[in-house]
């Protein structure tokens, strides 16, 4: 039998909203104080000497955490604020991010995280990159030094000099950053961490993401959030409540609208077409979408949504990939897990549609096949394509880097 110090699991298991866990913590204090401390610093032009600590664009709960808990460890040695790419209107696409940040005592997220709204003009010259590795275009200048990176995905080999320079597989990027924290991290620091790495790998389900390192970075987590137990992880009861509820906020959906679902878990890539005789340089962006297109973007509205969506980020190509579970019986529990992908490009440049459509159809870790249950026809001013994708292991993490290497590969 496990035995379990039940203080932070009874709150995972009886408290059903995120903003009323917790009035402060040590993690609320850190970061009101440092945000309020940065700001003046920019105001007087004295910031020069923070490392802005930041997240992937997309704002998933594995960047928040990860970006929150780096920073916290970084300013130990040297001024830093982390940075979360989600903009104050945005915050409440993620209820999952709300729910735990409210574990972790982070109750006003709107107020005590540095937004873009806070800082509309990036000033800071020194970065560390959490759960991506490639200095977005708008951070860069001439002055402007990445010195760490701790990432998960694809390697772009960039910022090679970073210390550390941490890109592995993990099912989390929080993973890796538990593993470089002190033992002092404080609880609420810990909770967040392990929140996202519970979000990340179903619950450290076996036989899904969660990797060793997933596995000791938990296993390291659970004292400093106070939960002994011998139980296997993914079987412990403070694991498998928290994952519930994680799981259950983070699917808690209808209140979205189809343009909220396509900017909710978006990430942008700038490719170069080097095939191209002018080889100009393209925006392309993915949407990942926890839900079938069946629920959400029938009657056109995926279409309209997506090509005005296209028009506000400047987009030449937009994929959009959704993950969701099918039950084809009434008994069934959850049901098997199921893929799609729907692809818009602009006919700016001639051949880019045909060539991302044979590369993908090609692509043996996707397995592609048209989708006939659901068809959109384009536009003069958009092509389409809709797919099933067979292998439904393949996520956004492996579409991106082959999207990529068709679109920019010269032949």
């Amino acid at each position: 039998m496990s035995r379990h110090l039940h203080r932070i699991s009874s709150v995972f298991q009886q408290t059903p909203k995120p903003m009323t866990i917790a009035s402060s913590s040590v993690l609320a204090d850190f970061l009101t104080a440092t945000k309020a401390q940065y700001l003046a610093n920019v105001a007087s032009g004295s910031a020069d000497e923070y490392v802005m600590v930041m997240g992937n664009e997309a704002g998933d709960l594995d960047s928040v955490a990860s970006a929150i808990a780096y920073s916290w460890i970084t300013a130990q040695t040297q001024p830093s604020i982390p940075f979360i790419q989600i903009r104050r209107d945005d915050l409440v696409l993620r209820p999952e991010n709300l729910y735990a940040l409210g574990l972790a005592g982070v109750n006003s997220p709107q107020d005590q995280l540095l937004l873009p709204d806070d800082v509309p003009t990036i000033s800071a010259t020194k970065f560390a990159l959490v759960d991506h590795n490639r200095l977005g275009p708008q951070f860069v200048s001439n002055k402007s030094v990445v010195q760490a990176i701790i990432d998960h995905h694809d390697d772009e080999q960039q910022h090679l000099s970073a210390s550390p320079r941490i890109v592995a597989p993990a099912g989390s990027c929080a993973a890796h950053v538990a593993m470089l924290a002190p033992d002092s991290l404080p609880r609420e620091i810990a909770t967040l961490l392990l929140s996202a790495i519970l979000v990340d790998t179903n619950g450290l389900k076996p036989g899904g993401k969660a990797t060793k390192i997933d596995l000791d970075a938990v296993t390291r987590l659970l004292p400093m959030v106070e939960i002994v137990s011998t139980q296997a992880l993914h079987e412990d009861v403070s694991i498998q409540s928290l994952s519930t509820k994680l799981s259950e906020e983070k699917l808690r959906l209808t209140h979205l609208t189809p343009r909220d679902h396509l900017r909710r878990d978006y990430k942008e890539y700038n490719l170069s077409l080097a095939w191209h005789t002018e080889t100009p340089t393209i925006l392309a962006g993915l949407s990942t979408v926890p839900l079938a297109l069946k629920e959400w973007a029938t009657d056109g509205k995926l279409l309209t949504e997506g090509t005005a969506y296209m028009e506000e980020r400047g987009l030449t190509v937009l994929g959009v990939l959704t993950s969701f579970h099918q039950q084809k019986k009434k008994l069934e529990k959850r049901g098997k897990h199921k893929r799609e992908m729907v692809w818009l490009v602009k006919p700016t440049y001639d051949g880019l549609a045909n060539r991302l459509w044979a590369g993908l159809e090609a692509a043996k870790e996707l397995q592609l096949e048209a989708h006939k249950k659901f068809a959109l026809n384009g536009t003069e001013g958009t092509e389409v394509r809709v797919y099933k994708q067979g292998n439904a292991n393949a996520t956004r993490k492996a579409t991106a880097p082959i999207m990529r290497n068709i679109i920019e590969a010269k032949l």
